[in-house]
């Protein structure tokens, strides 16, 4: 048995010692997919007074050009993606030549994986691109809009939307795949010299059920009127998790176990998990990427400058939620990009509770971090 533990070990040493190099190639290999079909779609006519819709040709392949405006509006979500990878892969080669700064890989895998989930749903994008800005314009100038056009807008986009019929091409799928290969290779280069002890689990699995259970109770509270997200303090654990465990753990308790066991037990289909639950709680990692700036080991009580980390990273990993929420509710329910905001604003407020919190107990947390320190 020991001797399998030795040669397995200088394996997957080297396996994680050249994880980064994979994710350089497998992000660059991404943009290939811009050679490639990004959607298959059917164009749309219609007839505003009447609103009736028609297709307007057949199924056709539409590549990079829509990027920048061509066969209709500027698809600009799938734009960003391609801007975002690019971004990943300018951050592995930071956090590979930058040594222990494994935060660079971990913002890379975050990007990758959010890529990844958008890619899936790219065809919606265009769809929904589409159709503002060729709808719109034009049911403005349309007769009777001012009378009663405005309050039917929301049906008339998305049915101009089915009739468009969107459907992936082999390029966004292909930018998917290597998306989510380069978030595994950069976990892997990340988590190199990580150790799980025996507490470790325990601790991760103790807050990661608490937080399971705040999400049922909290559940039964009913949302502000206007909000599609309620008020709540379940990812308060998860934070926790993050500052104490790092950004790599963090992800792993929040948007792989608790995001995937809340997505069954919220009963809203499992649709929603990977914008509304996958992307929108991998937010929490960003937390504990500020772990040394907030539990560093020259801190021993309150501190301004972890008080100062802890509102900040809250906040970012409220944005990544905003951006989660709020695209599922533009491609899933019909959303403007302002509706949707509107609409999910509330998960500010529970990230301020949950900051206001950890600031209260942040004299305490720095104490068991003393007493409990985690190999790290």
């Amino acid at each position: 048995m020991s001797e399998e533990k030795m040669d397995a070990s200088p394996v997957a040493s080297k396996a994680s010692k050249f994880a980064w190099l994979a994710a350089l190639i497998t992000g660059l290999l991404s943009f290939v997919g811009l050679a490639m079909p990004l959607v298959l779609t059917h164009g749309a006519t219609y007839d505003a007074p009447s609103w009736a819709f028609e297709e307007a040709f057949k199924r056709k392949a539409l590549g990079a050009e829509i990027l920048f405006g061509g066969n209709g509006a500027i698809v600009w979500p799938t734009l960003l993606l391609y801007i975002g990878i690019l971004v990943a892969v300018a951050l592995v080669l930071v956090g590979h030549f930058i040594k222990k700064e494994k935060q660079f890989l971990m913002i890379a895998m975050l990007i990758f994986l959010v890529a990844g989930v958008f890619f899936i749903v790219s065809a919606n994008f265009y769809g929904f691109c589409n159709a503002q800005a060729t709808v719109g314009d034009a049911v403005k100038n349309s007769p009777g809009f001012e009378d009663g056009f405005n309050d039917n807008y929301y049906w008339y986009i998305q049915n101009y939307i089915a009739t468009c019929d969107s459907r992936l091409g082999v390029g966004a799928v292909w930018s998917c795949a290597f998306s989510f290969i380069g978030a595994i290779c950069c976990l892997v280069a990340s988590l190199s010299g990580e150790k799980y002890s025996v507490h470790d689990i325990t601790e991760i699995g103790v807050l990661t059920a608490s937080a399971i259970v705040l999400d049922v109770i909290f559940h039964y509270i009913p949302n502000i009127p206007g909000q599609a997200c309620s008020i709540s303090i379940a990812l308060l654990p998860l934070y926790v998790i993050a500052l104490r465990h790092g950004a790599a753990k963090g992800f792993l308790a929040s948007a792989i176990v608790y995001g995937l066991i809340t997505c069954a037990t919220d009963g809203y289909g499992f649709f929603l998990y990977p914008l509304d639950y996958f992307v929108g709680f991998a937010g929490v990692a960003v937390l504990g990427l500020f772990r040394p700036l907030i539990l560093g080991k020259t801190q021993t009580t309150y501190n301004i400058k972890g008080i100062v980390f802890i509102i900040v990273g809250t906040l970012l990993a409220a944005v990544v939620r905003l951006i989660g929420s709020g695209m599922s509710s533009i491609i899933n329910y019909g959303y403007t990009l302002g509706a949707a905001l509107i609409a999910n604003i509330s998960v500010f407020i529970s990230a301020g509770i949950c900051a206001a919190i950890l600031v209260a107990v942040y004299g305490p947390l720095l104490s068991v971090n003393r007493l409990f320190p985690v190999d790290r």
